[in-house]
């Protein structure tokens, strides 16, 4: 999930542009839905970081099969904090989805095209797909 300064690619997908959003119900929900996704695993990252300072300042060994044991140690443990002590982002996600605020910030923070149009041939018929799943008719 990407904001306006990635590239659009089917891996890194991103809202719609805004140009084709104003008319578009459907699209602005979908870009609402996209941001406040993104803002949950941002947020997710964040508190990562600030729990394990070591991925904060940056991991200080060379070995790169050293990096992937630390941060997936690093991962399971915060999980477990997260279970035992209820820190989890679940409800404020429920909070956000439900709320009809939810949809009455601006959709067209997501998907500005500031990087270009760099794409990949799949992108677009990929977040089609997805939104065709997440915001129907």
């Amino acid at each position: 999930m990407g904001d306006s300064a990635y590239p659009f690619l089917r891996w890194l997908q991103k809202g719609f542009p805004r140009s084709g959003t104003s008319a578009n119900v459907r699209k602005r929900k979908y870009n609402a839905l996209f941001s406040g996704t993104r803002v949950v695993v941002e947020c997710a990252y964040g508190k990562l970081k600030g729990q394990w300072r070591c991925l904060l300042y940056g991991l200080r060994v060379r070995s790169t099969s050293q990096w992937n044991t630390i941060v997936e140690a690093c991962v399971i443990l915060h999980n477990v904090t997260i279970d035992e002590m209820g820190q989890g982002f679940v409800g404020k996600l429920r909070r956000f989805r439900d709320s009809p605020a939810a949809f009455a910030r601006d959709p067209n923070q997501v998907g500005n095209a500031t990087v270009g149009t760099v794409q990949a041939p799949h992108a677009a018929p990929y977040r089609e797909e997805l939104f065709r799943k997440l915001v129907p008719p």
